[in-house]
């Protein structure tokens, strides 16, 4: 009720908590919380029921053909494109609002949540910045000072995090 209340529909849960494992610690809370939105989903109407993606970060990092970073930049796309974000007002674009939130979910991996999160803001920052005409497309490449920086946020940001965790 609180997500809804202060961002609205949808609410997206990107799930990080390890799906396969030999002898299952993670995945047991993993289906679990896919237990729990599948139970709150049967009292919402359609339009405001939680969207869960769950991605494996593990599994993902074991196979050839896709890395983490790619995959995690698709989600958060794909999640961004359905919550908008917020755009203040100019004569050629217009304006636009958030209408959703992405939450993210892992068990006591710092590591696992502040790259995701860093995909996200990677991602909104790469619209924002097309919105504003500084760049033709929102997907940034990795080797700019623009991304750098905002790695050395996330970096400072999990640190932090880490400190009061600790």
């Amino acid at each position: 009720n609180d997500l809804f209340s202060h961002y609205g529909s949808p609410v997206i849960a990107l799930n990080l908590v390890k799906s396969r494992e030999r002898k299952p610690h993670e995945t047991v809370l993993s289906n679990e919380f896919f237990n729990a939105i599948t139970y709150l989903n049967q009292f919402l109407p359609p339009q405001y029921q939680i969207e869960l993606i769950s991605c494996d970060m593990a599994f993902v990092n074991k196979t050839k053909d896709d890395c983490v970073m790619a995959k995690l930049s698709d989600i958060s796309f794909k999640c961004l494109k359905k919550t908008g974000i917020f755009r203040s007002y100019n004569l050629s674009n217009g304006g636009s609002y958030q209408t959703g939130v992405v939450r993210v979910n892992c068990v006591d991996c710092l590591d696992r949540t502040n790259t995701a999160a860093f995909a996200l803001g990677k991602a909104a920052l790469g619209i924002q910045l097309q919105s504003l005409g500084l760049v033709s497309s929102p997907h940034l490449e990795f080797d700019t000072d623009t991304v750098r920086m905002l790695e050395e946020v996330y970096e400072d940001h999990g640190d932090t995090i880490a400190l009061q965790y600790g």
